[in-house]
């Protein structure tokens, strides 16, 4: 018999978000695209979210969306990652701009510093706070 699977923490990021470009709506859903205009990533994980990456939302009626994020990080070492994070988020009751989700992040890195991080398997918590400008997220190991 295996064990559980633990999660061990193994960063935080702050997002900074521009205002979301409404695309929608298409088939009953709105499609909106949040520019990603920078942030931070720290813990095992460490460097810069450099601007120009997109959160692609499909925005349901009952307040819930399903998110995939694509954005480039400038790691601590010099070296460039990418993120995939796709999830799902719902608003936080009383708090119209703030959404509350989890997701699971997919790096790719040509770093040797960070080449852990190209099989690892990660999951995350976030809050979206669109008022503010920004998402936070803390990204845990699945081991």
């Amino acid at each position: 018999m295996s064990q559980n699977p633990k999660a061990t923490h193994a960063a935080t990021l702050r997002v900074t978000i521009a205002e979301p470009l409404i695309v929608g709506p298409i088939d009953g859903r709105v499609r909106a695209v949040v520019p990603i205009t920078g942030g931070t990533i720290t813990g095992k994980i460490n460097g810069e979210v450099l601007p120009g990456g997109f959160d692609w939302a499909w925005l349901y009626d009952d307040g819930q969306a399903k998110v995939e994020a694509h954005y480039v990080l400038k790691l601590d070492d010099g070296s460039f990652a990418t993120i995939v994070n796709v999830g799902t988020c719902k608003p936080v009751a009383g708090q119209s701009e703030t959404f509350s989700g989890q997701a699971v992040p997919r790096f790719e890195t040509a770093s040797t510093t960070y080449s852990w991080i190209n099989d690892a398997q990660f999951v995350c918590r976030f809050t979206s706070r669109m008022a503010d400008g920004y998402v936070d997220l803390e990204l845990f190991i699945v081991e």
